[in-house]
Parts: structure tokens; sequence; C-alpha cells
């Protein structure tokens, strides 16, 4: 279902104190500054690309 349980455990002498949290799992992308852009991915339309920002496609 996409979702992952994580539980958190705080111990501090004899006391116990837990907590659950419910994450969604997502892809994660990362890019380093130095790395060339291959491809631009965006929800939006051309209209909003910003002015000045080129898009040129790569095979």
């Amino acid at each position: 279902n996409g979702k992952v349980s994580v539980r958190f455990d705080l111990i501090e002498g004899s006391r116990t104190v837990s907590d659950l949290a419910v994450l969604k799992q997502v892809s994660v992308l990362t890019h380093h500054h130095l790395q060339r852009v291959e491809v631009v991915v965006s929800t939006g339309t051309i209209l909003s690309v910003p002015r000045g920002l080129i898009l040129e496609e790569h095979s």
C-alpha cells in the first residue's frame, strides 16, 4: 500500500517513551549541482516555465 511504519523509542534511565509514525513511501530524487541536467520533469505547462530557462530534449 506504499506506507511504512517507523517506531521511535526514547529511553532515559528507567523511563521509556515510544511513538509510531506511518509514512507514505515516495521516490527520492537527488541531484548534485555539478551534475549535468539530462531531463527536466515538471507538473506545470510550458506557459509556467520561468523566463530565461532553456529546455533541451536529449535522447
